[in-house]
């Protein structure tokens, strides 16, 4: 192989290289290019080498990258002949910040208007108003030195498609009387590990300085298992635990390497890497889950003595995990309360309690029913 040849055959492996990379981290097209455009330089030096080892690796690469591009493809092809169409929401630019121990937060002091259409049609249109302590807005209470109540939990605490007044938490300050200081430390995508790293890093207190803590509320879903072992493709920096001996233990962060972070975000693309990537949970993920649990009540009720905490647990349309985790949650003493004894079935209407077809998290009657299951049987 000639010296020109080698130049030329380096600049195409850089440039390709290059133009993947730019790929992967801008544009976010599909594999398939991504593919085609790394055998480009392998297709050259099949036919420019005269050593035949060369042309058999080149040519068993060109093989092998040319059937992920197919599969990729045809991936792809698959999902857009769906029936089911693409429901992620899309929050806008500045809503959400980087945090050094949770992995991600609410903007401070913001206030933003989301609107979510799938096919053309609304599904909602939501006020989020984000108050100076990051947290979502909540009714202020009649007297200054009213005891508190905390919420814990991801979108359905939060309150993710519905407007400020309709979340769960606001609506049990307004059904109260606004006899309570509520705090909502719920936030989209969140899951039990958020609420833990809160706690042990004074997060929690610094928010919740002058207050009777009377009740903490931790609602939950089968889904946060994957969440607090890291499975979550968009948690790539949150708090990671592990468990040792029976106990969790704060061990950094999910991608505390840059690299890897970038790499796990760029496969992330992957119609393939995503079909092979395992999503549920082991034993031991289900145990740490617990513990995490577990560990947050412990914290909580020795900080603020003479405080409860309840978890609300959802069934999650028969996840299979259910059944697991509110055995193991009674079996370490925490209080719980399943959300199907809140909700009355309507087998007629199974969107019932849901936002939309196209979005299943609770709408306006959920959080309604469930703020006054909260008042009847937790807080009284």
């Amino acid at each position: 192989m000639k010296l020109h040849q080698i130049l030329i055959a380096f600049f195409l492996i850089i440039l390709s290289t290059l133009i993947s990379l730019y790929v992967i981290f801008n544009i976010a097209t599909s594999f398939v290019i991504i593919f085609l455009i790394v055998t480009f330089p392998l297709v050259y030096c099949l036919f420019a080498s005269q050593y035949k080892p060369i042309k058999l690796i080149c040519l068993n690469l060109i093989c092998i990258l040319l059937t992920l591009a197919l599969f990729e493809g045809y991936l792809q092809v698959q999902k857009n002949r769906s029936d089911r169409p693409q429901t992620a929401t899309v929050y806008p630019r500045g809503y959400i910040q980087d945090h050094p121990i949770l992995g991600y937060a609410p903007r401070p002091s913001n206030r933003i208007t989301l609107t979510k259409q799938v096919k053309g049609e609304l599904v909602y249109e939501a006020v989020y108003t984000i108050n100076g302590h990051g947290l979502r807005l909540s009714p202020k209470p009649n007297e200054s030195d009213a005891p508190c109540i905390l919420f814990f939990g991801g979108s359905y605490t939060f309150g993710a498609g519905v407007s400020d007044q309709y979340a769960m938490p606001y609506q049990v300050g307004i059904k109260s009387n606004k006899q309570y200081k509520i705090y909502n430390f719920g936030f989209h995508g969140y899951g039990p590990h958020q609420m833990l790293a809160a706690i042990e890093h004074g997060i929690v207190a610094n928010i919740v300085k002058i207050c009777t803590v009377k009740t903490v509320i931790y609602q939950a879903i089968p889904g946060h298992v994957r969440r607090s072992a890291g499975l979550a493709s968009w948690d790539r920096y949150g708090p990671k635990f592990v468990l040792q001996d029976g106990r969790v233990y704060h061990s950094g962060n999910f991608s505390s390497n840059l690299i890897l972070a970038y790499i796990r975000r760029g496969l992330s693309e992957s119609l393939i890497y995503n079909n092979l990537r395992r999503t549920k949970p082991n034993g031991y993920e289900i145990d740490l889950y617990v513990e995490i649990v577990t560990r947050a009540k412990t914290l909580l009720t020795e900080q603020y003595l003479g405080s409860e905490f309840h978890v609300l647990l959802w069934e999650d349309d028969g996840h299979e995990l259910y059944p697991t985790l509110a055995r193991k949650l009674t079996e370490n003493g925490l209080q719980l309360h399943k959300i199907s004894e809140t909700l009355p079935e309507d087998d007629s209407a199974p969107l019932a309690y849901k936002i939309h077809q196209y979005d299943g998290h609770p709408n306006e009657q959920a959080h309604e029913l469930i703020a006054d299951y909260v008042l009847l049987n937790v807080l009284q």
